[in-house]
Formats: C-alpha cells, structure tokens, sequence
C-alpha cells in the first residue's frame, strides 16, 4: 500500500470501517505489528458505538487470526482483547475452542507484566461467558478457570479485580 493509502487517522475519521480492515489484512499479511496496532487502536475507538461494534462481527476471523499472528507483541494483544469486548455482545460466534484457546494462551504468555491485558482478557471472559452457558462451558473446558485464578493474583489494582469476579460469576450463570 502507498502511504497515503495508510491514513488510519483519517480512515477513522471518515468512518471508513472497510479500508480500516483492508489495512488491517496487509499488515497482518505483511507481520507490521505497528501498523496493526495503529488499526485496532482506531477500531476500538470506533467500536464504542454499538452500530460500529455489530458492522465488525463479520470481522472477527480476522481478529482471531491477528490474535495468534501477533500474540508475542503484549500491546497488540491487549487491543485485540479489549476491541474483541466490543464486538462480540453475542459471544456464540467467537466462542470456539480454538479462539479460547488463543485467549488462555494470551493469558499464559502474558501474565507478568500485563496487568490491563488480563483486565482486557477477563472483561472479554465475562461478554463470552454471559448468558451463554454453551460459550462458558466451551471456556471452561480451554482452561479458563485457572487464568482467572491467575488474573486475580496479576491485577493489583484493586478496584478492578471486580474484573474477575464478574468473569468468574459470568462462567457459572
């Protein structure tokens, strides 16, 4: 792509949800973490809005294969989590064994340190896990259960260990 085909700031601003994600393709094509990043920041801004969110459901392939192609990079991941919380108000969808799977390996690999990711990872728990007693025990059977045990160990603020416990409580609805 030309530069001037890399405007993610006015791609934003204009709305332009399709260029947004073709962008996001060849960078996730092309191994650019930065340019990734650079998208799915101004996804997750976008995706505030419910309208936007539902236009990005048909994105979520995407999403998970990104998911897994950047899962090394820590900032990647945590705006993937947090957009992915957005997105996916239905968790049926999303809620595989293979995309739990990258959940608890996001989890796992990013445990020290990362302290929003797994704010982001438990807040995504509690949107799959909600009154979907398929998606909860999809993620109960990934493994999970002991992330969140984990998550509440790494969190230290404390105001938001309700982040875990929401999750946790969503997986027993």
């Amino acid at each position: 792509m030309d530069k001037e085909d890399l405007d993610v700031e006015a791609f934003e601003q204009s709305g332009d949800i399709n260029k947004l994600i073709e962008i996001l393709s060849d960078a996730h094509t092309n191994a650019d973490e930065t340019v990734a990043e650079e998208v799915l920041d101004a996804l997750l801004r976008m995706s505030a809005t419910s309208e936007i969110a539902s236009k990005l459901c048909g994105s979520l392939p995407l999403f998970s294969s990104c998911l897994s192609a950047f899962m090394e990079e820590p900032s990647v991941v945590e705006v993937l989590l947090a957009l992915l919380k957005n997105v996916c108000k239905d968790g049926s969808s999303f809620c595989t064994t293979e995309n739990v799977a990258l959940i608890v390996q996001a989890m796992t690999e990013h445990e020290e340190g990362e302290e929003t990711l797994m704010e982001m990872a438990c807040l995504l728990v509690e949107v799959l896990a909600k009154g979907n007693a398929v998606g909860a025990k999809t993620l109960i059977e990934g493994g999970i259960e002991d992330r969140l045990n984990k998550a509440s160990t790494v969190i230290t603020n404390v105001r938001n260990q309700k982040y875990v416990v929401a999750a946790q409580a969503a997986l027993q609805s």
